[in-house]
């Protein structure tokens, strides 16, 4: 099993290329894969957001599968970077017996498995090098229809392939071995402070992270800290005006339980406490009240991606 998370969208072909990529390798050893689409509306190069989804689909997917991401601002550079090497890594979980993979870039999407108890097994470097060497030969990328490799798209010519090559090789065809390069001073880089909240016995402090479909706005207070609840305060930290701020003051366990427009707390599906309005959009309502009181002079403003400036104070 192979899932698939980028910020792709749905416009162009990209999407439909890594399936085909990757069905071109498996078709080479007459095997078949179910391709699951985790979503590709991810903002562009939103690594957050990767995060956000990725971790959601962990406890819910099949040991042993494949995730395949591309959420890739920096394609093409070939600067020494930690967080630019294109890897492939393998997480276990004790708890759940599971193993599984990631094909990605070094860019803080492993932060998914470490906020979920996953332990890092390994974390290897794809070589570029050795890609081209064995297009150059006529080798399985070559065969699979990659003849050079993309400097735009490394989604079609590096990371589909490896997705496919590390599922091969649990059907013990190793063509992977090949292409990868065990790096030991390579470091999985993590958002270390991303889910970091600040608790005592009087209030719990986070931050907003993410806005789903329905608009809703989800925090990065695990749901299962909140056991009371008093009130809340969405404030942005940078600003010495007091009254520039959101009170909620209601918790439900269900939408139908809010009045209409009525903004509320739930503690959501992803995990964490969301901010939620019935048949309405928390996220517009949110960033809209911060942009009119701020002075931001931008079409742009967007709370989810200055996640660092607004804070929220959720009290016992």
């Amino acid at each position: 099993m192979i899932y698939l998370l980028t910020d792709y969208g749905n416009k162009d072909y990209f999407v439909s290329a890594l399936k085909i990529i990757i069905n071109n390798f498996l078709d080479n050893f007459n095997l078949k894969t179910n391709l699951i689409d985790i979503t590709h509306d991810i903002q562009r190069h939103n690594i957050i957001e990767g995060i956000i989804n990725l971790q959601a689909v962990l406890d819910i997917v099949q040991n042993k599968s494949v995730f395949l991401v591309v959420i890739d601002p920096q394609v093409g550079d070939s600067r020494n970077l930690i967080y630019n090497k294109p890897i492939l890594a393998k997480f276990s979980n004790n708890k759940s017996k599971k193993e599984l993979y990631i094909v990605a870039r070094n860019n803080g999407i492993l932060t998914a498995f470490y906020n979920k108890n996953y332990k890092l097994d390994y974390i290897y470097k794809i070589s570029l090098k050795k890609i081209e060497d064995d297009i150059k030969s006529k080798g399985i990328f070559y065969k699979s229809m990659i003849k050079e490799i993309d400097d735009t798209f490394h989604g079609k010519c590096v990371f589909a392939p490896i997705a496919a090559l590390t599922l091969l090789k649990m059907y013990h065809i190793n063509y992977l071995d090949k292409f990868i390069t065990k790096d030991y001073t390579l470091k999985p880089f993590i958002l270390k402070d991303l889910f970091k909240i600040d608790t005592n016995k009087d209030y719990v402090k986070g931050k907003l992270l993410y806005y789903d479909h329905f608009g809703n706005v989800i925090t990065n207070i695990p749901s299962n800290k909140i056991s009371k609840f008093k009130y809340a305060i969405i404030k942005n930290k940078t600003t010495i005006n007091d009254d520039n701020k959101i009170v909620i003051d209601k918790i439900y366990n269900s939408y139908s339980q809010a009045i209409k427009d009525e903004l509320f707390f739930i503690k959501g599906s992803f995990g964490y406490l969301e901010i939620s309005i019935n048949q309405g959009n928390a996220f517009k309502t949110i960033n809209e009240y911060f942009f009119c009181n701020s002075n931001i002079s931008s079409q742009h403003f967007n709370i989810t991606q200055s996640f660092n400036e607004f804070e929220i104070w959720v009290y016992f």
